[in-house]
């Protein structure tokens, strides 16, 4: 009997020494994705204020997209976009709005829906536009809430838009801020998504409107010839580097106040991103 209690009592303090030692080693994995999190943070703050004040604005030089620099003999590779070059949802008109799905295959009819869905939804009346979409359209649709009636608070938001299917909301991710400062997208800032916007609607007459001349309005300018317009600009700024052995890249928004002392406003906290497939395969998943 006694040998059978003394190989009992070992067998617990076993089992009872394993589970203490998952537990340690489970808090020691914790411990170590906490302090790497608060270094990338601490290095991300070091590496966005070297950027905006001895990089970013050089007088002379052409509109910074990407570049890559030396911070604590680690490389940052940069990129920049710009939220005055992007489609406000807040701002946008219904013939900017519906070229935005259209220009990417989606259907004409879906993408006007979807253009007077977003028009309702932002506007602060209860009126619905052609093709739109307010509180009776949401609740035969056996949804459990309706239109804002008010601004768009973040491009997320979209995905609460009655008609937008994931796929939709994917592929107007690159286009859509809710940053912007005017209705107008000012081209000399845009990305290569929101210009072929521009053109596919030029190219093919939507909605019989006057559309820019994208390669006028996009000819090489130097930051002194838009020093005014930089100043107030959103900013979307990723930075990409390696850490912990891992190549990582994080995105902060913010509102560059001044190119006389590189002042600026954060918008958010840095989000590290995950790549998407799916952001580079828009035009043949619709």
């Amino acid at each position: 009997m006694a040998l059978i209690a003394i190989t009992w009592a070992i067998l617990l303090l076993s089992i009872l020494a394993i589970g203490i030692m998952q537990v340690m080693q489970v808090s020691s994995r914790s411990v170590t994705a906490a302090e790497e999190k608060i270094k990338d943070e601490l290095f991300l703050e070091s590496a966005l204020d070297l950027f905006i004040s001895s990089i970013f604005y050089q007088p002379g030089s052409q509109l910074y997209r990407e570049g890559s620099f030396i911070l604590f003999e680690k490389q940052v590779d940069v990129t920049v976009s710009y939220e005055d070059g992007r489609i406000d949802l807040n701002r946008a008109s219904f013939p900017l709005l519906s070229a935005s799905f259209a220009s990417q295959g989606v259907g004409e009819q879906k993408s006007r829906s979807l253009a007077a869905a977003i028009i309702d939804w932002r506007d602060s009346n209860t009126d619905v536009h052609e093709y739109g979409a307010e509180s009776g359209e949401y609740d035969a649709a056996d949804l459990t809430y309706g239109p804002r009636n008010g601004a768009f608070a973040s491009v997320g938001e979209l995905t609460q838009v009655i008609g937008m299917e994931p796929e939709y909301f994917i592929c107007g991710l690159p286009l859509f801020t809710v940053y912007g400062r005017s209705s107008a997208v000012e081209l000399i800032f845009a990305s290569d998504a929101v210009r072929d916007v521009f053109e596919w609607a030029s190219n093919s007459n939507w909605e019989g409107e006057t559309w820019p001349d994208v390669l006028a309005e996009t000819e090489g300018q130097s930051v002194v010839d838009l020093q005014e317009t930089l100043g107030g600009q959103g900013l979307r700024v990723q930075f990409t580097f390696t850490s912990f052995g891992k190549r990582k890249t994080y995105e902060v928004l913010l509102r560059y106040k001044s190119t006389a002392d590189f002042s600026y406003r954060r918008l958010s906290g840095f989000r590290h991103v995950l790549e998407n497939p799916a952001d580079t395969q828009c035009q043949s998943s619709l």
